[in-house]
C-alpha cells in the first residue's frame, strides 16, 4: 500500500513549536539584535558599545508601518489580523521595487507612502555611518524576519503527537511513504532520527561536515521519502573556496557550528548565505518556486503525487496558492482519487479565513466523494482509524 501525506504548520503546534500568531509577536515584543555577521539573533547584544547602533530599532517601527497597512487591507476583508508572512511579503515587494527585481505599477503609490512614513528611520545608526536607505531597510527587514523565525522553530525537544507518521513509517502493510511538508522545522527528521527510521530527503550521505543537495536522492528504494517543499531551517549555501573553480550549493550542516564546516580533508567551507535556505511570505513564493532547488522538489513532488490515489492532508490552511492548483490539477484529474483532511472544523476554518475559493472546491469534491473530512487532529489518529480510506 502507497500512502502520501501533506503537512502544514498545524501538525506542529501540538509539539509545542510558536504558532504564526506567537512567531509575528516575537518581531515586535522581544528583543533582537543584528551581529557583525549580518545576521540577527534574541536578545541585547552583549557588546554595550554596538547596543545604540542597533539596527532592530529601527526595523521595528518600519514593521509597524507594513503592519499598520495590512492591517487596514486584511480588515476591510475579514481575513484575520496581519503575520509575520504578510510582513515579509510586503517588506519583500519594496526591496524588489527598488532593486528593480520586479516590474510592477501597482506598488508605486504604497511605495512612496511607505518611503514619506519611514523617513525618520533613515538617519545614520551611529558617528560615521551612512544615512540608510529604503532598499537597505526593507531588504534586512526581510532578513530580521527570517532570523526570528529560523530561532523560534529551532528545538531538539522531543517530537510529541506524531505517532501516526511514526506508524506509518513502521508499519509494514505500506511500502512506500511520500511525505510532503511546507514546514521549516525539523520535528519529523527529529521522529525518524530518535526511532532509527530511514529515510531519503534530497541530500547525500555526508561529505565532511557536509550533506550536499542531490535530488536522486529520491529515486532510491527507501520506503519513506521527505519533500520540504518551503526550505528548511538547516539548509544552508556553501562554497568550497580551496578548490580549483569554487562552486555554491546548497547543504545541510552535521554539526552545529554552521559557519566552521570543513570538507573531508580538512578545508574550512565559507557559508556563504550566513542564513538558511527557506521560504517565507506569501504570494511572492509563486514566484520563489520557480528558483533553483525550490523549482526541482516542487517538481519531484509533482511527479510524485501523480503515483497516489490518496493524499492525507494535516496542519494546512489551504493559503498557498501554488501548492493548491497543483493538488487540484492532481485530483480533478482522475475520479477516483480522494483527499482525506484530518482537521477539526474543517471546512468552519476555511469559512472563518475567508477562504472561500476553497471551501467551495472541498464541498464540491465532497459532492463528488473525493473529499473526507475526518474531524480529528492528526494526534487523535491511529492508521486503523484511516487504513479503510487507503485501500
Amino acid at each position: 500500500m502507497k500512502v502520501a501525506l501533506l503537512t502544514g504548520a498545524g501538525i506542529s503546534y501540538g509539539c509545542g513549536l510558536p504558532t504564526v500568531e506567537v512567531l509575528t509577536q516575537s518581531l515586535f515584543e522581544e528583543e533582537w539584535h543584528n551581529h557583525t555577521d549580518e545576521c540577527f539573533y534574541p536578545g541585547i547584544h552583549p557588546n554595550p558599545y554596538y547596543q545604540k547602533e542597533n539596527l532592530v530599532y529601527r526595523i521595528k517601527p518600519f514593521l509597524r508601518i507594513l503592519y499598520n497597512y495590512a492591517e487596514k487591507y486584511l480588515g476591510n476583508r475579514n481575513l484575520g489580523k496581519p503575520t509575520y508572512e504578510d510582513l515579509f511579503y510586503l517588506a519583500a515587494q519594496i526591496s524588489d521595487e527598488v532593486s528593480g527585481m520586479i516590474i510592477n505599477p501597482a506598488i508605486s503609490l504604497f511605495f512612496d507612502a511607505v518611503n514619506k512614513q519611514a523617513n525618520n528611520l533613515y538617519k545614520p545608526l551611529g558617528v560615521g555611518h551612512r544615512a540608510l536607505t529604503l532598499r537597505y531597510l526593507s531588504e534586512k527587514t526581510t532578513h530580521y524576519i527570517q532570523d526570528v523565525v529560523q530561532n523560534k522553530l529551532s528545538t531538539n525537544a522531543v517530537p510529541e503527537n506524531l505517532d501516526l507518521i511514526l506508524e506509518m513509517a513502521s508499519d509494514e502493510a505500506i511500502t512506500r511513504l511520500d511525505i510532503y511538508t511546507l514546514n521549516h522545522d525539523l520535528l519529523i527528521e527529529n521522529l525518524f532520527a530518535q526511532n532509527e527510521i530511514e529515510y531519503a530527503d534530497c541530500f547525500d550521505k555526508p561529505t565532511g561536515d557536509i550533506r550536499r543537495y542531490n535530488s536522486s536522492t529520491y529515486d532510491s528504494e527507501v520506503k519513506v521519502k521527505l519533500y520540504k517543499l518551503h526550505g528548511s531551517i538547516n539548509w544552508y549555501m556553501f562554497m568550497n573556496q580551496k578548490i580549483e573553480q569554487p562552486l555554491s550549493y546548497i547543504g545541510m550542516p552535521t554539526i552545529n557550528d554552521v559557519n566552521h564546516c570543513k570538507d573531508s580533508n580538512g578545508n574550512l567551507i565559507t557559508n556563504i548565505s550566513g542564513r538558511p535556505y527557506f521560504l517565507t511570505g506569501t504570494y511572492n513564493k509563486i514566484f520563489d518556486y520557480d528558483l533553483g532547488l525550490y523549482a526541482e522538489i516542487l517538481t519531484r513532488f509533482q511527479n510524485s503525487i501523480e503515483e497516489h490515489d490518496k493524499l492525507i492532508v494535516s496542519g494546512y490552511g489551504w493559503k498557498d496558492q501554488s501548492i493548491n492548483r497543483r493538488i487540484l490539477r492532481w485530483i480533478y484529474s482522475n475520479d477516483n482519487r480522494k483527499i482525506i483532511c484530518l482537521h477539526k472544523d474543517f471546512l468552519q476554518e476555511l469559512e472563518n479565513k475567508s477562504a472561500i475559493n476553497m471551501l467551495v472546491r472541498h464541498k464540491d469534491l465532497i459532492d463528488l466523494n473525493q473529499s473526507i473530512i475526518i474531524d480529528e487532529w492528526l494526534s487523535e489518529i491511529s492508521i486503523s482509524d484511516i487504513s479503510k480510506y487507503l485501500k
